[in-house]
């Protein structure tokens, strides 16, 4: 599929689409390319710690449901959608894809140095800073100050209106507070406008006054999908939850002071911290490093981006498709304007080997045993996701991050699948992944 309906997530859905790219501002641009990298070689190191392709993934499984809503999965995220090249309804479509992703960027935001983890507590600005709020059952507008609930265990839940799973975590939360909502809060918290969210609390009429237009708990609480709930008690991050598995039962926990045995949410990624840290106890200044790993899944997805750290510049992507993701993000400046990961790259390999480069995600909805379904998601995000960080000098210059990464990358590709990759017109620049007959 060449553009997904993201901002419009009506069931579940948590991997970024394979048009999730990072754009650069200098889109047009080009970087140089893989021919003209190599005239000019540059020291990387490449570390590694990938399992074999050849592994099996878990499949206690049950039927497929294909075409079913339920097929997707348990938080929306934005992507950068491309709207496709046609006219008419197609066009309009696409539009509206990336008008509703525009809207929905604005709720995710990368750690910084107000983020609060978990077991850390928070500042006392927290709990004084007064939120424009809503009543969701009556739409009058209203005030949130969490030092209020101080004495109770703070529940935000942070939301859109255009994001199913989300609805449907406020429903199950407005259930359970009007069955039994003694000791606890819950504050619905969303980056969208009243008349935005208008649109969801009309209807469903939850019983939450919920905080509007917010600009601040996002940054404290990062996060790259929603829904995403943080459980605040006693001053501190008591829990990060996913919130299809809370209940009535995880909420008395920890009203007693027990951490429910639920999933939590993942952690993110610092960009400015190696991917691999065994080499911790050397003290050498850092110069220059590249890492290639395998997904972990204890970790959210993070798309390829930009960071300046201490003279550094730190280009870094976590648990993403090798191919659409990091190749693309790689090479996105040497393919035509206008394509991306759907048409900007040709595939001329085997089914053998497509399948090991393009293997769709476990289903939640496949599996009786929810334990299944994590051992086999956990396991495909360690064979078939990956993550790359380079860090190189700023004065190097944007432009010797993707060219390291380029060299990284097609390297890496050439010797652990056999495929050789080039950029080729046909008719515009594309990328184009095939097989090589000398290859080990």
């Amino acid at each position: 599929m060449g553009w997904r309906l993201a901002g419009a997530c009506l069931g579940f859905a948590s991997e970024l689409g394979l048009s999730s790219v990072l754009t650069r501002s200098a889109l047009h641009r080009r970087r140089p390319s893989q021919a003209q990298s190599e005239s000019k070689p540059r020291p990387n190191q490449v570390q590694s710690e990938l399992r074999s392709h050849t592994e099996e993934i878990p499949n206690k499984r049950r039927g497929h449901r294909h075409g079913s809503r339920k097929d997707i999965e348990d938080s929306c995220v934005c992507t950068h959608a491309k709207a496709p090249a046609r006219s008419g309804l197609g066009l309009a479509l696409g539009l509206v894809v990336l008008l509703l992703c525009g809207i929905a960027k604005a709720q995710f935001h990368q750690p910084s140095e107000v983020t609060v983890r978990i077991g850390e507590t928070l500042p006392e600005s927290f709990f004084e800073t007064v939120h424009q709020a809503v009543n969701m059952q009556t739409g009058e507008k209203a005030t949130v100050r969490l030092a209020d609930h101080r004495d109770k265990l703070i529940i935000l839940d942070f939301w859109a209106s255009w994001c199913g799973p989300c609805i449907h975590s406020l429903n199950k939360l407005d259930s359970l507070t009007r069955h039994d909502g003694d000791g606890y809060v819950v504050i619905p918290v969303t980056y969208q406008s009243i008349d935005e969210a208008s649109r969801a609390y009309e209807k469903y009429g939850w019983h939450f006054n919920g905080i509007v237009g917010d600009t601040t708990l996002g940054k404290i609480f990062p996060h790259s999908g929603i829904p995403h709930m943080v459980w605040v008690k006693d001053g501190k991050v008591a829990a990060m939850p996913q919130t299809q598995f809370v209940t009535a039962e995880s909420i008395g926990e920890m009203l007693d002071n027990r951490i429910p045995d639920i999933p939590m949410a993942k952690l993110i990624y610092n960009p400015t911290n190696p991917l691999s840290t065994d080499n911790e106890s050397y003290s050498g200044k850092l110069l220059y490093t590249a890492e290639l790993t395998a997904g972990d899944p204890r970790f959210q997805q993070q798309r390829l981006g930009l960071v300046h750290q201490d003279g550094m510049l730190i280009l870094s992507g976590v648990n993403l498709p090798l191919v659409e993701s990091l190749l693309f993000g790689a090479y996105r400046s040497s393919i035509a304007p206008g394509l991306g990961p759907h048409n900007g790259i040709v595939f001329e390999t085997g089914d053998k080997v497509d399948s090991l480069l393009r293997m769709p995600r476990p289903l939640i909805t496949q599996y009786d045993d929810p334990d299944d379904y994590r051992s086999a998601y956990e396991t495909w995000v360690r064979t078939f996701r990956y993550s790359y960080r380079v860090a190189i000098p700023e004065e190097m210059g944007e432009d010797a991050a993707y060219v390291a990464m380029q060299q990284d990358i097609v390297r890496f590709i050439y010797k652990r699948f056999g495929l050789r990759v080039s950029i080729e017109n046909r008719p515009d620049p594309v990328l184009v992944i095939n097989q090589h007959e000398t290859a080990n």
